[in-house]
């Protein structure tokens, strides 16, 4: 039949007139007022009082649903011994050809639609499309639904396996899966209203069993990578893996997938291995020595610190302690995917600016103690007779580091040095994440606050005796003075009072 012609032979070509002279047949037969029916009447359950008109319509409409019928039976006897990429080709093939005569023969019998179609579904008649969506009815139940038959599922089988060879670096034709997707897609139809999309028959076939493909796949992928490699570069598999499937979602997967799909991802490649990177950030090791600390917020603020960091009495390493910007954002964009994945970081960074401004008030005190030593050893007996004069300079320095441990501007200049450095960190690292900026808020308003206390509580006991021993020299006694609550008694001297 010319149908037939359209939906096997149209790179044959039609001409023009070939094709108004076949639009013509058909309007003529669906005006026709013939009343032989051929049963069309109790096939369809057409009302005895219907019109020679309609019964015409019934006919040619039968005629065409046999006609689909048996094109498919014959498309799917071919496809039988096929599998994987072979059956994706001839799918995708047959398709593209069906759906394109599908669509030509629907503007051919377009007064069918029209008319006939139009009645029949306006009072209610189930199972009457128009003729294009009768073609795709007739490709779901007469092929596809034999292909996907049984516990098979040849087709998204094949779908399956070509996707996995993507992601094991394979080049593959990303059209033939393109193109079985948007089948999948095109099969769902909405009995009520055909022409809103409907996904059933695209989730069912494909995205349930895909979804549970890349959980497989990355799982084994992810565990594999971890036992070879270091924390480090899994962070970068695990972020191009990301930026592939996200990708892959553009090339030939349909839009609604990508939610689930990246969904699915982090869970894998990142909650399921966010506690080995949290380790990373921060990752404690034995102490080499014991350190003493020597302000006030160097035990009790840090007595909050996660347990498994039991600072100051272990030294850290990695990501952190080393500024590893690269490394921390990209930790840090990974963890951001999944919830809480960020609170640990937050409350290590807290912690180890803390510790930082710990280091950095020691090394000022040490300095300042080292001065202290050396200024009063210049004015020790030189050997052999008179006792040499230190200069004003140098005294006032050991006075300074003997009364204080260190200069308050100093002590203040450190802190901020700590402070500006990590807030660098957190505007390049952590894009100014909130949350590691209040951190960051947290531990420079104490710092701020503890500065005066602790600047009076650095002296150490070795300062203290030589402070005593050089106003005992010099014939001057202490006596305690009145202090502010909570900071430690400077002792002043009493004139006139001299030492036996």
């Amino acid at each position: 039949p010319p149908a037939d012609q359209i939906m096997t032979r149209l790179n044959d070509g039609m001409s023009y007139k070939q094709y108004m002279d076949l639009y013509t047949v058909s309007y003529n037969y669906c005006t026709s007022s013939r009343m032989n029916s051929g049963g069309i009447n109790e096939t369809l359950g057409a009302g005895s009082g219907r019109s020679g008109a309609n019964l015409m319509g019934a006919d040619l409409y039968k005629h065409l649903s046999q006609y689909f019928v048996a094109h498919l039976k014959q498309v799917r006897t071919e496809a039988q011994d096929l599998s994987d990429e072979p059956l994706l080709r001839y799918y995708t093939r047959e398709w593209d050809r069906y759906t394109t005569g599908a669509s030509y023969v629907n503007r051919l019998f377009t007064y069918l639609n029209r008319h006939w179609v139009k009645r029949e579904k306006d009072e209610g008649r189930k199972n009457v499309y128009h003729v294009y969506i009768l073609a795709l009815v007739s490709w779901k139940n007469e092929f596809y639904a034999g292909l996907q038959s049984g516990s098979g599922n040849k087709l998204t089988t094949a779908v399956l396996k070509l996707i996995e060879k993507q992601r094991q670096g394979e080049t593959i034709e990303t059209d033939l899966v393109k193109k079985v997707i948007d089948s999948f897609v095109a099969l769902g139809l909405d009995e009520a209203d055909t022409n809103r999309q409907n996904l059933d028959v695209y989730r069912s076939a494909f995205e349930v069993p895909f979804l549970a493909a890349t959980e497989a796949f990355y799982s084994s992928e992810s565990e594999q990578y971890l036992a070879a490699n270091s924390v480090t570069e899994y962070m970068k598999k695990a972020d191009a893996r990301l930026g592939e499937e996200e990708n892959r979602v553009d090339l030939y997967l349909h839009a609604s997938t990508r939610k689930g799909l990246v969904s699915k991802c982090e869970e894998v490649l990142v909650k399921n291995h966010a506690e080995l990177m949290q380790e990373e950030f921060q990752r404690v090791r034995p102490p080499s020595r014991p350190r003493r600390c020597l302000t006030p917020f160097s035990r009790s603020d840090l007595a909050d610190a996660p347990t498994a960091f039991p600072l100051p009495l272990a030294r850290r390493s990695q990501l952190l302690d080393q500024e590893q910007e690269p490394d921390l954002q990209r930790m840090y964009l990974l963890l951001s995917r999944i919830p809480s994945g960020l609170d640990p970081l937050r409350e290590r960074f807290e912690t180890h600016v803390k510790k930082a401004g710990l280091d950095s008030v020691e090394r000022a005190v040490g300095a300042a103690a080292a001065g202290g030593v050396s200024a009063s050893a210049n004015g020790t007996p030189a050997p052999g007779g008179d006792e040499v004069k230190p200069s004003k300079e140098v005294k006032d320095k050991a006075d300074a580091a003997a009364a204080g441990g260190v200069e308050p501007k100093a002590y203040v200049d450190s802190l901020l040095a700590v402070h500006r450095r990590n807030n660098e960190l957190v505007g390049k690292a952590f894009r100014g994440d909130q949350g590691f900026v209040a951190s960051l808020d947290r531990v420079r308003l104490l710092s701020l606050s503890c500065s005066t206390s602790s600047f009076l509580s650095a002296l150490s006991a070795p300062a203290r005796r030589e402070r005593r021993d050089h106003n005992d020299r010099n014939g001057t006694r202490l006596t305690p003075s009145p202090s502010p609550a909570g900071l430690p008694r400077v002792r002043q001297p009493q004139q006139g009072v001299r030492v036996a």
